[in-house]
């Protein structure tokens, strides 16, 4: 995600009025367009071609970008309001906080970040190190995207980590992409003070890495789903069947969301209408990417947290249910949950509640995945 604001149009143009070389445009002033360009702003259907260079039209469209980032910031608020229980649980250690939560938490945060920035930057009138500040949020807003996608690379690092080739490709794919959010962060904006406007200005925005970006993290979780599905389905059984279509579910979920948002960003970054609209969709892509990772993370954590499956196993001795020391204890009934010495309730979560060194080869892992097609037994 490029962070994008307070664009220097009179870098690109020449302004159209003495009001205009000022460099004060407000949404009043889309009074004073030329007419053959104040359609763009009325929404007229007017047959006339949308000259995107034009200092109006993209001051006019860096306005409808500064909108966008006020309406995200408060959905992604209540998203992440509606969640802070189960963060606080995992921080104070009231859950058992495993290494796969680390990118839900990092992806979460770093995205709630982003957006204050995009969203307040404007409102300081005190001088910062624009291009360094500017430069530091590209990355980390490009760094929700990666860990949103990360987030849900686990589960088939865990599946498939009986095969050392699955492995290493995924591990090389996730390196590829974080290659890409630093390459992004270096190279996608370009920023400075204004002593006149009192606050930064961004004059360069490079549409070639932001397509780039976008279009490797479709590709990579396109790698994920098919991973995740074939990997649960080649080990399913009967006493699975929740957890198989939970995941598969969710993974399929987050590829449509991601695909849907993903795609205009790359399409209109190749475009190369202007600045603005070269990372207008950007934005509402790392947003959305987060929001729908978390929220395949949460619905795990939930069930974590004592929620009741949706399903009872039909066999008492499945250590995807049971699980106590590595052994099951068949004296439990069918339909109980065994509880541990520390009283931490083992359920359908165990891909987000155990590390990949806690969990039994039956458990989400298949020797299939190494060629055999059949489970190890504990």
């Amino acid at each position: 995600m490029a962070v994008f604001k307070n664009l220097n149009v009179e870098a690109m143009a020449e302004r159209p009025s003495d009001q205009a070389q000022k460099g004060k445009y407000s949404i009043v002033n889309l009074a004073l367009l030329r007419p053959s360009y104040r359609h763009i702003a009325l929404g007229s259907l007017a047959p006339t071609m949308v000259e995107w260079q034009n200092p109006s039209v993209i001051e006019y469209n860096f306005f409808l970008y500064d909108q966008m980032a006020v309406f995200l910031l408060g959905f992604y608020g209540w998203q992440f309001l509606l969640a802070l229980h189960l963060d606080w649980a995992l921080l104070v250690r009231k859950q058992p906080f495993k290494w796969p939560h680390l990118p839900y938490l990092l992806s979460r945060y770093m995205m709630l970040s982003a957006l204050l920035f995009l969203t307040f930057s404007a409102k300081i009138k005190t001088r910062i190190d624009c291009n360094a500040a500017y430069k530091s949020f590209a990355t980390i807003g490009s760094a929700a995207s990666f860990f949103s996608s990360f987030n849900i690379c686990v589960r088939p690092l865990l599946i498939w980590k009986e095969s050392i080739y699955v492995v290493i490709t995924l591990l090389l794919a996730t390196a590829g992409h974080m290659c890409l959010v630093i390459l992004q962060g270096i190279k996608s904006v370009t920023a400075y003070w204004n002593p006149d406007a009192g606050s930064c200005v961004v004059v360069h925005s490079d549409n070639h890495m932001m397509a780039a970006f976008y279009m490797y993290t479709v590709l990579i979780d396109l790698l994920i789903l098919v991973l995740t599905v074939h990997g649960l389905m080649r080990g399913a059984r009967p006493s699975h069947s929740w957890l198989v279509s939970a995941l598969c579910i969710q993974g399929i979920g987050y590829v449509v969301v991601t695909c849907l948002i993903n795609i205009p960003t790359v399409v209109f970054a190749w475009l190369n209408l202007n600045p603005v609209m070269n990372v207008f969709f950007s934005l509402p892509a790392a947003t959305l990417g987060v929001v729908a990772s978390s929220a395949a993370a949460i619905s795990l954590l939930e069930h974590g947290a004592g929620h009741e499956s949706p399903a009872t196993p039909t066999d008492p001795d499945d250590p995807i249910w049971l699980h106590k020391n590595g052994h099951s204890d068949s004296s439990q009934s069918t339909g109980d949950t065994v509880h541990l010495s520390t009283h931490i309730v083992i359920t359908a979560s165990a891909l987000y509640r155990l590390d990949s060194s806690e969990l039994d080869d039956d458990e989400l892992c298949t020797k299939g995945a190494s060629g055999s097609g059949e489970q190890s037994v504990p």
